[in-house]
């Protein structure tokens, strides 16, 4: 994968939503199955979500690209799942730019939601088109199920769970992440032994140089031996 080709290609806009729910001690978080046929992400599972639409823009004051991606999120959880959201409890977590190089690129946002209770999350209904199931699984089981290759996920959802994982009560992860700086990722892929390393912004390697060099990481390694999100400061 490089990140010397294709530099002016168009970003789409795109919006995702992590829809949550309490389970005893613990958070649930609601996935999509997308139909194999798709091109982007076809056979994975992921959160609810796509393009920015030409109606979503007219709903936002004056354009405002935030709010005209919630009410991106909010339609396509509808449409995909049947979920009524209401924009506002739309929590940014965090923003997604593809990696240059590849045939399409997005500028993503990734929020966070909590269903209150006039969303059964019983009464999920699939689109059966684009949609084929869903599932509610922990962060932590999703990864786990994902290690062991019964769950294919993309690299924006592993670090989704990852960062959910830590959270035992949506109101938690509601107030913390509502309290912070959502993150932004402009991967940098690079091909290490047994798979890839994808960089991002923060990471002492980011802008060249040894990938095993002292300073801080901020990378997703995505090993044939499993899928690691590293975030810290590295000492040799």
């Amino acid at each position: 994968m490089s990140d010397n080709t294709h530099n002016h290609q168009k970003l789409e806009l795109a919006a995702t939503v992590t829809p949550m729910r309490n389970l005893s001690d613990t958070i649930e978080v609601l996935l999509l199955y997308r139909n194999p046929m798709i091109k982007f992400f076809g056979g994975n599972w992921v959160f609810p979500g796509g393009r920015v639409d030409a109606e979503d823009f007219d709903q936002a004051i004056d354009r405002d690209i935030l709010q005209t991606s919630r009410f991106a999120a909010v339609r396509e959880a509808s449409e995909e799942a049947s979920l009524v959201i209401h924009p506002s409890s739309l929590i940014p977590l965090s923003h997604w730019t593809t990696p240059t190089g590849l045939s399409k690129r997005y500028s993503t946002w990734v929020f966070i939601t909590e269903l209150d209770d006039q969303n059964n999350p019983q009464m999920v209904h699939v689109d059966g088109k684009e949609i084929l199931d869903y599932q509610w699984l922990t962060p932590k089981h999703a990864l786990q199920l994902h290690t062991k290759g019964q769950l294919i996920i993309p690299p924006p959802v592993f670090v989704t769970l990852t960062m959910l994982s830590r959270f035992s009560k949506t109101s938690d992860a509601i107030t913390q992440i509502s309290q912070t700086k959502p993150i932004l990722f402009h991967p940098r892929f690079h091909e290490v032994p047994n798979g890839w390393c994808s960089l991002y912004e923060e990471d002492i390697a980011y802008h060249g140089g040894d990938l095993y060099q002292n300073g801080h990481r901020h990378r997703l390694w995505m090993l044939s031996s499993g899928w690691h999100y590293e975030t810290r400061t590295a000492i040799r």
